[in-house]
């Protein structure tokens, strides 16, 4: 695709950015551009080069080659986030930055202080956070004394949004910037970006929803292997055809589903209570079904997948295992043989400090133990056999996790718990910032442990996907379990409704 020339309509105009990183090409040649008062989509597969353009565009890193034009004046190759910002250009990355012991205003705040924050009195500045912690999440947006310590992962990635609105950019970069947000809060935040648009600010949204392509962009660009290979408006980017586009080959969505046949319980919850006010339920945890938990954030979702995994001690009820066995401690739902995936990878899912290899490997050691002796000929072979079926894109076995991008992190969090041999699988949230590609992968795999008697919990934010997957869903609100829906009555808008306590 040939670079776009800078004009007057065009707020931003990235021309033949190339970025390695020694051997491995991150962007290769990669052009696009920005429309003043528009929303730009870019969408592609996880390593595609996504996160490389947004460090790029954002000041944190540097292209090798290639140009950049921001409100008609090329960019020096010098720059950074601080100029970037200073310029008219605020990013929310893919990973929720965050400083824990900071309060809320603080966090909101954090690195402005060479813009605006030096001009600002804290009552100025706690006025400016306020309003726009208002609009973005009205009556359970948090206080900003509190500590960022204290809040949960979807009221966290809020507060980095509010980051970068209280700079009124007039370019708002969105790096999955929806990833952990409850329904109410997205569409708060799409309110946003149309008012943002009306008036002649742009944003850019990196993103792997399609729905969300669907309601707020104009253009879409796809990028392959570090190139856009096509710019469309949204009207022509189907599914399909940007499914095609990202991987290069013709994909379609399926609807999965299981035999109902000869499923025993694999795990019983009897009159649990997650809050004290709480009123109590039960549910039954069904081998070789998909059973699905939605709700909004801090409704109870969340927190029953937690007990379910042994990560958090229910105010009352028991949890019994198809042994008729209560599971108290965490040690008796790891004897169980109940794996669990974390929702935020970077805290809870990676050793960001060892090898890919290491962390694929560090719960199974035992498999591949000789005489109490880890034979790592075996590792390598069964990581090799992994990274080929989920098509792993990485350098070498032992480079360092943290190096990958968020979607294939995942691959190797989600392969560790797998490799387990569990009987229950718990999974939190698992395809936050993954690709499409991946995902179909990922459902392929849960069918496949379905198949073979597994039983698979999936608490998620995207509704899409619950409908998708699952069996049954089990819809929380206020912490109670609202609803159970199932085969005809499994469809979006109930869901939703549920979510929000109204019977559809």
């Amino acid at each position: 695709m040939g670079a776009p020339s800078p004009s007057s309509d065009m707020l931003l105009v990235a021309s033949s950015l190339k970025r390695t990183f020694g051997a491995t090409v991150a962007l290769s040649e990669c052009s696009m551009s920005v429309t003043r008062g528009s929303t730009h989509a870019v969408i592609g597969e996880n390593g595609s080069g996504k996160s490389t353009l947004v460090k790029i565009l954002s000041g944190a890193l540097a292209q090798n080659s290639g140009s950049i034009h921001f409100c008609g004046l090329q960019r020096p190759q010098r720059f950074n986030i601080e100029k970037a910002r200073a310029s008219g250009v605020a990013t929310v990355f893919q990973e929720i930055l965050i400083l824990e012991e900071l309060s809320v205003l603080d966090n909101i705040w954090l690195g402005h202080h060479t813009l605006c924050r030096e001009y600002l009195s804290r009552a100025e500045r706690a006025e400016i956070a306020s309003d726009v912690l208002g609009k973005l999440m009205g009556s359970a947006a948090p206080k900003l004394g509190d500590l960022a310590k204290s809040l949960d992962l979807g009221t966290r990635q809020a507060v980095t949004i509010a980051r970068s609105l209280v700079l009124k950019p007039k370019l708002l970069i969105l790096d999955e910037a929806t990833s952990a947000l409850d329904i109410r809060t997205r569409d708060r935040l799409f309110e946003e970006v149309a008012a943002m648009t009306a008036i002649g600010q742009s944003v850019l949204l990196i993103t792997h929803k399609m729905d969300e392509i669907a309601i707020l962009a104009d253009e879409v660009s796809v990028l392959r292997d570090g190139v856009v290979v096509r710019t469309l408006p949204v009207s022509d980017a189907t599914p399909k055809e940007m499914l095609a586009l990202m991987s290069g080959r013709n994909q379609t969505e399926q609807r999965f589903g299981s035999s109902k046949d000869a499923r025993h319980i694999a795990l019983n919850a009897t009159k649990i209570v997650l809050k004290p006010t709480a009123k109590p339920f039960s549910i039954e945890i069904l081998a070789g079904e998909v059973l699905g938990l939605a709700s909004l954030e801090g409704h109870g979702g969340d927190l029953f997948t937690k007990a379910l995994s042994g990560l958090h001690r229910p105010v009352s009820g028991d949890l019994v295992n198809k042994d008729s066995k209560p599971l108290i401690r965490r040690r008796d739902f790891v004897a169980a043989k109940i794996a669990y995936v974390p929702r935020d990878r970077k805290s809870e899912g990676i050793f960001a400090g060892l090898s890919l290899l290491d962390n694929f490997a560090i719960s199974t050691l035992g498999v591949d133990a000789r005489a109490a002796v880890v034979v790592q000929s075996a590792v390598r072979k069964r990581f090799a056999g992994f990274a080929s079926k989920v098509s792993l894109k990485f350098k070498n076995a032992y480079q360092p996790i943290k190096q990958l991008s968020g979607g294939n992190q995942q691959k190797i969090i989600l392969a560790r718990a797998v490799e387990t041999g569990p009987r229950v699988l718990v999974l939190n949230d698992p395809t936050r910032g993954v690709d499409q590609t991946t995902k179909f992968q990922i459902h392929s795999e849960l069918r496949a442990l379905t198949a073979k008697g597994v039983a698979i919990v999936i608490h998620s934010t995207e509704v899409a996907e619950l409908i998708s997957v699952c069996d049954r869903v089990a819809v929380f609100h206020a912490n109670e379990l609202y609803q159970v829906l199932e085969d005809r009555n499994l469809l979006a808008g109930k869901v939703v409704e549920g979510m929000f306590g109204r019977a559809a």
